[in-house]
Formats: structure tokens, C-alpha cells, sequence
């Protein structure tokens, strides 16, 4: 009877001994989403040039590794347009390479000074741990003569704290 306890005792002892190393093996899964998540602070420019000195970027953590992105902005005096009010959301993924997070999503929105059409939306762009990110927005519209003109416009700026 006391060789059946020890060796009950010694198995028991072994699979806890196991069952704890096998949690220490397990890695969690990093979510980049939650290390860039919060408001950003900046500027966004067109061709180079500022066109809004102030506007924010929200980033809210939807996933694993997916974000949704939200701006809501007026982009003042464009030639032929006048005042363009962008209300842009868009789900993106996110990767990391060294110390940089990197976005990458589309989506398409409607302009009501352009009738209404829907236009595809590209953002890509970068987040850094030290909480300044680089947004790239595309919209593709169609000039005159109906072919695609993409408009770019970037966004740079920096995390609330």
C-alpha cells in the first residue's frame, strides 16, 4: 500500500511540475492595437502644403492587431469645391517592424459637395512607441475628363497623453 501512495504521490508531483512548465512556455499574443489605442494631435497638409494646423486622429482598438481609425475634419477653400467636411472611419491592421507600428486600411466615403458619390479611401501610415504617428489618407476622385485623380493628404502628429 505505501509503494501504491508513493508512486501516486511522485506522478501527481510530476504532471503539476509539467503542467506548470507548460505555462511559462506559452506566449502571449502582443495586440499592437492597445500600444498605439488614444488621440493624436496634429496637422494634415496637401501637396506639401498645411491645410488644417489642428485636428485630431482617434485610434480605438477593435481586435487583435485591427484598429478603427476616426477623423472628422474640414479641409477649408479647395479650388472648384470650396470647404470639404471629411467624416472618415476606417478599419485598419496593424504590424510592427523594429520600433514602429505600421496601419494599412480603406474604406470609401460620400461627399455631399461631389453628389454623394462614394470614394475608395486608402490610409497607410506609421505610429512610433514614443507616440507620434504619420497617416497617409488617399481618396480617389475623377477629374473632367473622368479619369481617377487620387488626393492625397498626410497627418502628422502626436499621442495625448
Amino acid at each position: 500500500m505505501t509503494n501504491i501512495f508513493k508512486t501516486a504521490m511522485i506522478l501527481s508531483l510530476g504532471l503539476a511540475v509539467a503542467a506548470t512548465g507548460c505555462n511559462d512556455d506559452e506566449k502571449k499574443a502582443e495586440n499592437y492595437a492597445k500600444d498605439i489605442e488614444g488621440t493624436y494631435v496634429g496637422s494634415i497638409s496637401m501637396g506639401g502644403y498645411p491645410v488644417v494646423p489642428s485636428d485630431t486622429i482617434k485610434v480605438a482598438a477593435k481586435g487583435e492587431n485591427t484598429a478603427t481609425l476616426s477623423m472628422n475634419t474640414t479641409i477649408p477653400n479647395l479650388p472648384e469645391v470650396g470647404n470639404l467636411t471629411l467624416d472618415v472611419s476606417c478599419d485598419a491592421t496593424i504590424t510592427k517592424e523594429g520600433s514602429e507600428y505600421k496601419v494599412s486600411g480603406s474604406t470609401s466615403i460620400a461627399v455631399a459637395v461631389l453628389g454623394g458619390t462614394p470614394l475608395p479611401v486608402s490610409i497607410n501610415g506609421t505610429f512610433t512607441a514614443a507616440g507620434v504617428a504619420t497617416l497617409t489618407s488617399t481618396v480617389t476622385m475623377m477629374n473632367a475628363d473622368g479619369e481617377p485623380a487620387p488626393v492625397e493628404t498626410v497627418f502628422s502628429g502626436t499621442k495625448l497623453k
